[in-house]
């Protein structure tokens, strides 16, 4: 996969910036490629214990709890030193615009189902943060 530089930032207040979340839209829908991903908790292994579980999700549940309380998306710029490509990956806690992502592409999501804490995730290729 390459060496990828990683800072992780506070940068875009998704309920509060529409301009910066415009921007987030338009790298999305002119970037040569782009992933979405819906991060949720859960456990790595199929038979875990409730305390394993717990301690798998309580990272996930504390990034979600922090990014919702600072009205911001976490931002990444990522850099792979043997070919020069860059991207970006953002990380949206559940508001408006990452809902509205997630109903774009998975038609099948319901209202329920947005209840649990969870990231939506972009990786949008070229330019940074």
């Amino acid at each position: 996969m390459g060496h990828l530089r990683k800072s992780f930032r506070k940068a875009l207040k998704s309920s509060t910036n529409h301009h910066q979340l415009e921007d987030v839209q338009k790298r999305i829908s002119t970037s040569s490629s782009h992933a979405i991903f819906l991060g949720l908790p859960g456990s790595t292994s199929s038979v875990a214990s409730s305390d394993d579980a717990s301690a798998q999700t309580r990272p996930l549940r504390n990034l979600v709890s922090y990014l919702k309380q600072k009205e911001a998306a976490g931002v990444i710029s990522l850099l792979n030193k043997e070919t020069e490509a860059t991207g970006v990956l953002y990380s949206f806690p559940p508001c408006d615009f990452s809902t509205e992502l997630l109903k774009r592409t998975c038609h099948n999501l319901t209202e329920e189902g947005l209840k649990e804490d969870h990231l939506v995730i972009v990786v949008v290729r070229g330019g940074t943060a």
